[in-house]
């Protein structure tokens, strides 16, 4: 498994749960925040000869800001995604509706600083694609300035639209900034882990991780399942990267490991393959069948391995030796101790075969 850098579609698919999360701080914080601004701008802005009409609509912004406030701050246990999505859809139509009156219905007559300012504030939230956050932004942005070019002055109107582009940049350079951000930090992390995971050489699962999972494997199993465990070794691998060099013994690691992962694809299988270190890999199996197909599937594994690479001397063959045991509570060390002494035993007869017998749990 090469790494594969994530992509905005993929980080928006695969960290929902964490875009969410991040999402709901920011609707509570903004919930708070909203207020102020509103009683702010009512106290800077509003003019005597208005004063009914505009008191009228900060008061109803206000009220629907308090009881949404309230709602939100009630709700102590972090809700799904999908809930979260739908409060930041109803907050960013009502807020910017709002806005929308404020700048343009309740003052005619005056340049519209709060909707700039919703906009720079809506742009916070991420839930969605950039490139669907940008067109929901520029559909309100839209709205706004057709009411501005309709009820104002052409002069004032022309400031609305110098304040909304510089807005609308800021939205852009923020948003798209933040999820590139996100997106190498999501990319670094990913590659961490992988490199944690997976061996580098060969992209199968290095020691640690192997041993995690036959934990995880082994408490599903049944007194009655049956599963095996196999090492291979490269015959005379010292010999080949002595003669033909490490580049081309890291290749027959890789080509190894693929054929590995090749001949154990089979799902029903369920297996697990990991490189312990050097030439020496361990494959698990423990699904439907596992035990009866496994002479068959790692003797036609190690008649495969001569076909890696013709042509070099000493030529690629490997010894295999497999324990197949049942049920769980079964120590890996003690299996892979048996799989490996029976492994050394193939190597010892000439190598180029595979010897399997039951486990026996002492």
């Amino acid at each position: 498994m090469g790494f594969k850098s994530m992509t905005v579609k993929d980080y928006f698919r695969d960290s929902a749960e964490s875009i969410s999360q991040e999402n709901w701080i920011w609707l509570r914080r903004l919930s708070v925040l909203y207020l102020p601004c509103l009683i702010l701008y009512y106290i800077c802005v509003c003019r005597p000869q208005n004063v009914k009409a505009q008191t009228a609509a900060v008061l109803t912004a206000a009220a629907f800001q308090t009881v949404y406030s309230a709602v939100i701050w009630m709700i102590r246990k972090r809700p799904s995604p999908r809930t979260v999505e739908v409060f930041i859809w109803i907050y960013s139509v009502a807020v910017m509706s709002i806005g929308i009156f404020l700048g343009t219905v309740a003052f005619p007559d005056k340049q519209a600083l709060i909707f700039p300012l919703f906009l720079i504030m809506m742009s916070q939230f991420y839930t969605m694609h950039p490139v669907r956050l940008t067109f929901v932004l520029f559909v309100y942005t839209a709205v706004f300035l057709t009411l501005s070019f309709a009820l104002k002055p052409f002069d004032v109107f022309l400031l609305d639209v110098l304040s909304n582009i510089i807005a609308f940049t800021i939205t852009q350079i923020a948003s798209y900034s933040l999820i590139k951000y996100k997106l190498e930090k999501a990319n670094i992390q990913n590659k961490l882990e992988m490199l944690s995971t997976y061996d580098s050489l060969t992209s199968v699962l290095n020691k640690n991780a192997f041993a995690s999972e036959y934990e995880s494997l082994i408490t599903e199993l049944d007194e009655d399942d049956c599963f095996a465990i196999g090492i291979a070794d490269v015959d005379n691998f010292k010999k080949i990267n002595d003669n033909n060099g490490h580049i081309v013994g890291d290749s027959i690691l890789q080509a190894f490991s693929k054929l590995l992962e090749s001949c154990f694809s089979d799902k029903e299988l369920n297996s697990r393959i990991g490189r312990f270190g050097g030439d020496e890999f361990v494959v698990m199996i423990s699904g439907k069948d596992s035990c009866s197909k496994a002479e068959t599937l790692f003797g036609d594994f190690v008649d495969k391995v001569k076909l890696i690479k013709s042509g070099i001397d000493p030529a690629v063959t490997c010894s295999l030796g497999v324990v197949v045991a049942k049920g769980g509570g079964h120590e890996l060390t003690k299996l892979l101790d048996a799989a490996d002494e029976l492994m050394y035993s193939v190597k010892r007869n000439g190598g180029n075969g595979v010897k399997i017998k039951a486990f026996q749990n002492a």
